[in-house]
């Protein structure tokens, strides 16, 4: 459960052997599960450059840019997918980068072959739930990432979607939104999101109860 400690070894081991594709992948991708994304991106040039052939730099340049330039994300893994057409990864980066520019179709289809070719991937689950979400398919996206979850349960990030699914008027379970909140916290202690979105859960539940809501502002 120690992600951070885990993320300092990778960084030694990568400046140690700064061409081992097989430690920048692993630092890059621990980076990004952290929402550290800035600095997972030069990660993925220095593996691109030092490994050409390796489908894994390309799908971790993918993820890196998913978000913020998802055009470009599609490019990264089409080059990828170019070295290696069953290399799950590639396609649930490109899912989300396709849902992001509000191409829905093109991200369930993508995110849906990621799941086909690694059923046990646990980005591929994670990813799968942004179409999901975004078209309407609730239960299925919660689904997915129960199951991200359960093959890595000291990753906090899927936790906040899981959450914020239970918090969405089609689903309206907010006890278990606080449930999931609270395993964050027992994760991670100083988790001032976490906080923030015990808050905002109680303070907009229909019986609001802000006494229980201000502390966790606090």
């Amino acid at each position: 459960g120690d992600v951070e400690g885990a993320i300092a070894m990778f960084q030694q081991a990568a400046n140690q052997q700064p061409d081992n594709p097989d430690y920048l992948y692993e630092y890059g991708s621990m980076l990004i599960d952290m929402d550290r994304v800035d600095e997972a991106l030069p990660i993925a040039e220095q593996m691109i450059q030092a490994a050409p052939q390796d489908p894994r730099g390309y799908a971790l340049k993918a993820r890196a840019l998913m978000w913020s330039s998802p055009a470009e994300a599609i490019q990264s893994a089409i080059l990828g997918i170019d070295l290696d057409p069953n290399y799950a990864p590639l396609y649930a980066a490109s899912g989300v980068a396709y849902t992001n520019l509000g191409r829905w179709q093109e991200g369930l289809r993508e995110g849906r072959r990621a799941i086909d070719l690694d059923s046990n991937n646990r980005f591929a689950l994670f990813a799968y739930q942004f179409p999901l979400t975004y078209t309407g398919r609730y239960q299925e996206a919660i689904d997915y990432l129960e199951r991200a979850i359960a093959l890595n349960p000291n990753i906090t990030a899927p936790y906040f979607y899981l959450a914020q699914l239970y918090r969405l008027p089609g689903v309206d379970q907010p006890r278990m939104a606080v449930a999931t909140y609270n395993r964050i916290l027992e994760l991670e202690p100083d988790n001032a999101k976490a906080y923030l979105r015990l808050c905002e859960t109680f303070a907009n539940v229909d019986r609001a109860d802000f006494r229980l809501a201000q502390p966790y502002c606090d």
